[in-house]
């Protein structure tokens, strides 16, 4: 009895330690966003070669589309663009890659997001503008580890509120939304430091900055064509306030002791 009750126990001991080293021999180290835009993206033509060992993969413009098909076989990507690539369908490869860290999607023809974009925990850069996207999961919530929002130019009527969620958010792009307000959610994201509401004639300003006034790391604040009259009262109380863009041509300092 006592053999049998200790060898269960081997096994189990020894299946630990060999799911730890297969853990520690999966451990990729991730690049900074610095270091990631810098690097020299792997040529179309040589990824095939070793798809595995792919870090940077620029596809832009339809560079190298036959590999589009063939995405599953870049497991260790952490750059993905497939931007301007005249795309209507989201590649369900991408979702799996568990290093991804920055992908840009932005101008094609894609009119929604899968809900398993929230499998990409390791993301911190996102662009989708420029695509006629009328809604974004729920589940874009879950990546907690996002930075930079790209979501100029679509074709969004509502914001779903996990967007709230997103507190490790710096900058966030909402330029030619056809934005009326901002969702008062948006006062939850502690992190974020830019906003660009540029070209949304229509947007209530007073509101706006009513919820931008909750932020206390906000530093700039984009209003270029958004038919911005005055400056609200409010906008004092952004006490970390550094810039607002109203103008093409003119940066107005928006300091504390100014109101």
């Amino acid at each position: 009895m006592y053999r049998v009750k200790y060898g269960w126990l081997l096994v189990c001991v020894l299946y630990t330690l060999t799911s730890c080293a297969q853990n520690k021999q999966e451990t990729v180290k991730l690049l900074s966003m610095e270091a990631l835009e810098k690097m020299k993206g792997t040529d179309p033509e040589e990824t095939i070669e070793k798809p595995e060992e792919v870090i940077k993969l620029d596809l832009t413009g339809g560079v190298g589309t036959k590999h589009i098909k063939n995405l599953s076989q870049f497991k260790n990507l952490q750059y993905l663009s497939l931007a301007s690539n005249s795309l209507n369908q989201f590649s369900p490869a991408i979702t799996e890659m568990k290093n991804l860290q920055w992908l840009d999607i932005s101008g094609n023809m894609l009119n929604q997001l899968p809900e398993d974009i929230g499998k990409l925990i390791t993301l911190r850069r996102l662009h989708i503008g420029g695509n006629p996207i009328k809604e974004l999961p729920a589940t874009i919530g879950k990546l907690t580890n996002l930075e930079y929002l790209h979501l100029a130019d679509v074709k969004l009527t509502s914001y779903p509120k996990e967007l709230s969620q997103l507190k490790k958010l710096q900058e966030v792009v909402l330029q030619n939304n056809n934005l009326k307000s901002l969702p008062d959610f948006f006062g939850e994201l502690e992190s974020l430091q830019a906003i660009y509401l540029d070209y949304n004639s229509e947007l209530n300003i007073e509101q706006t900055i009513k919820v931008l006034s909750k932020l206390n790391h906000l530093e700039e604040i984009v209003l270029v064509g958004s038919n911005v009259k005055r400056l609200p009262e409010a906008m004092g109380k952004i006490k970390s306030l550094k810039n607002c863009l109203l103008m093409l041509s003119l940066w107005i300092c928006l300091k504390l002791h100014q109101f």
